[in-house]
């Protein structure tokens, strides 16, 4: 915290704080500035030739870091969505709250998980919680619950980890405790859209397969009959196919990929 003010006199201010004097700024003609932090408790004094103009008792107050905990375990809804239960809280506001998703794979099963290291959500965004006032201002808490949908995530179907993170105005750092749980998948039941999630989940899992997840896309492509002939279905496979063929090394060309083989297998299904 700061002290701010101006002052107007034809004799020059000092402040007397705990560890002594302190001349204001001269700013124009009979006009005085101040900026300093206040780092003491005790008796602030700003005085104009012996005489108090402003007397301030000063108590320091800690700015702890954001508390952070996961009311209960996460769970996933009827609609394969991750719930989580949560509160966030911070003595003078909370800047920001995420979500940090990481691989909890066992030894040897790291390479399934792909060329993502970890996800990070935005928990705060438009939360709003309680505390605020004003625009801009931060929320000293918010609560779950909170929905995220995950089942299109490459990571689905495969055991992850959670952490909240936090930090404050002052740049300090909270953590919650870690908790696990296997990231919901949807099952697809036509056998043509379970063909294009397994090439979808081997591209974005196994990047440098890519030439085989390529190669495995144009049996399906070429069996239009599989899938009813769908004229929207073959257009799309086929702009799926020529984008991954001519970019096989691209990973932006991957997502958008896997993006067209989930909307055709959604399609399909």
């Amino acid at each position: 915290s700061t002290l701010d003010g101006s002052i107007s006199s034809i004799w020059e201010p000092t402040l007397t704080t705990p560890r002594g004097k302190q001349a204001f700024t001269e700013s124009g003609e009979n006009s005085y500035v101040l900026s300093t932090a206040i780092d003491q408790p005790g008796l602030w004094r700003i005085t104009v030739w012996g005489n108090d103009r402003l007397t301030l008792n000063i108590e320091l107050l800690a700015d702890n870091a954001p508390s952070l905990s996961f009311v209960s375990p996460p769970t996933v809804t009827r609609r394969d969505h991750v719930r989580l239960d949560y509160v966030a809280s911070d003595d003078y506001g909370l800047s920001s709250l995420e979500l940090a998703i990481t691989p909890a794979a066992e030894e040897g099963t790291i390479k399934q998980y792909g060329p993502i290291d970890q996800v990070v959500i935005d928990l705060k965004g438009d939360a709003g919680g309680t505390g605020a006032a004003g625009a801009g201002a931060m929320p000293t808490r918010i609560d779950g619950p909170r929905f995220i949908d995950l089942v299109a995530h490459p990571w689905a179907g495969l055991p992850v980890n959670i952490q909240m993170v936090s930090r404050d105005n002052a740049d300090q750092v909270g953590e919650s405790d870690i908790r696990s749980l296997i990231l919901p998948e949807r099952e697809f039941s036509h056998p043509v859209a379970q063909k294009l999630i397994d090439i979808r989940r081997g591209l974005l899992r196994y990047p440098d397969r890519a030439l085989e997840m390529h190669n495995a896309l144009l049996p399906v492509l070429f069996a239009p009959q599989a899938f009813n002939g769908h004229l929207g279905v073959f257009l799309t496979l086929s702009v799926a196919e020529n984008r991954l063929a001519a970019n096989l090394h691209n990973r932006d060309t991957h997502q958008d990929v896997a993006g067209l083989l989930w909307h055709v297998a959604e399609e399909i299904e």
